[in-house]
């Protein structure tokens, strides 16, 4: 999997709050979704939006997707002339991303963090604020390793909920009665959920109303 990703993007639309751990959470998003495939992350390295990519940023936006379990790197923007500091440093993380040894992330996690193409679109997350909180929270606040786990993922069978203890669902009103099941089997054998949606299991567009769930 390949992604572009863009804090100062996310500075000028979305606010600070929303940017400072962006390129953390969207790496860390794209690494779980992908289920074992390797992924790249290719990093502003230049102005955009009036906004400069300095040094420093470029480290701090490396770190954050390498400790997501981002296997690839890459820059977009060409600084070498006008910003040749910034051109260094992005060479110089490039040549360290191939020599140091990988980091020793957990292959598995005990905390699921559920996400729902469905819910996401009703509830108008363009900017997944519900799921880029959680990850400021467990990951970068609390250092608590956990994973983003898809409703359709989990329909295809490539990823699963076997092994996680907990499971916060920051929005399932929209959710597939399959999935809602299959969440219900798992509390039923001892998980414990976390329901951030107060109009969570309201409806799945295939099946309809879910009053039993």
């Amino acid at each position: 999997w390949k992604i572009y990703s863009s804090a100062p993007f996310n500075l000028y639309v979305y606010g600070a709050a929303r940017s400072r751990y962006h390129v953390g959470f969207t790496a860390k998003m794209v690494a779980d979704f992908a289920a074992g495939k390797p992924t790249q992350m290719i990093i502003q390295g230049c102005e955009m939006i009036q906004r400069l990519s300095t040094a420093e940023n470029v480290r701090e936006w490396a770190s954050q997707a390498a400790k997501a379990g981002t296997t690839m790197i890459d820059w977009w923007g060409t600084p070498r002339l006008q910003y040749p500091e910034v051109y260094r440093e992005m060479l110089r993380i490039s040549k360290l991303w191939k020599s140091l040894p990988a980091l020793d992330i957990p292959e598995r996690a005990r905390i699921a963090v559920l996400f729902s193409d469905d819910s996401r679109a009703a509830a108008g997350d363009e900017a997944l604020d519900a799921h880029y909180t959680l990850h400021a929270l467990l990951g970068e606040t609390l250092g608590a390793w956990f994973t983003f786990v898809s409703e359709n993922n989990v329909r295809r069978k490539l990823q699963s909920l076997d092994g996680f203890e907990l499971l916060v669902a920051p929005q399932l009103a929209y959710v597939s009665k399959e999935f809602s099941e299959e969440i219900v089997r798992r509390v039923e054998d001892g998980a414990t959920l976390v329901v951030l949606d107060p109009d969570a299991f309201t409806w799945d567009i295939e099946t309809g109303d879910l009053p039993d769930v």
